[in-house]
């Protein structure tokens, strides 16, 4: 998966399920992947180590795709916006 594909995936899927992250979680996801912040410089935000950010990121995205395999909130959407985009294309 490209890094840009990636990065959409993950923007809408915070999107859907930030409120199930913690505050801190919500923090360190917003400032790295929405402020384009590098690993160090959240580390000093979060006054913590550039390993414990880059582990906290990778437990993020898990948490994230996991909670979209249980819930399904995204790819629902997806859907559903095809169809009216299907429906839309029928009426012209």
């Amino acid at each position: 998966m490209s890094k840009i594909n990636k990065l959409k995936k993950l923007s809408l899927l915070f999107d859907a399920y930030q409120n199930m992250l913690t505050d801190i979680q919500r923090d360190v996801f917003k400032q790295y992947y929405l402020e384009d912040y590098s690993l160090s410089e959240i580390a000093n935000n979060t006054k913590t180590t550039r390993t414990s950010v880059s582990l906290k990121l990778k437990n993020i995205e898990e948490k994230l795709i996991d909670l979209e395999e249980k819930i399904g909130f995204v790819k629902k959407v997806e859907n559903l916006n095809k169809k009216i985009e299907n429906l839309k294309k029928q009426k012209e």
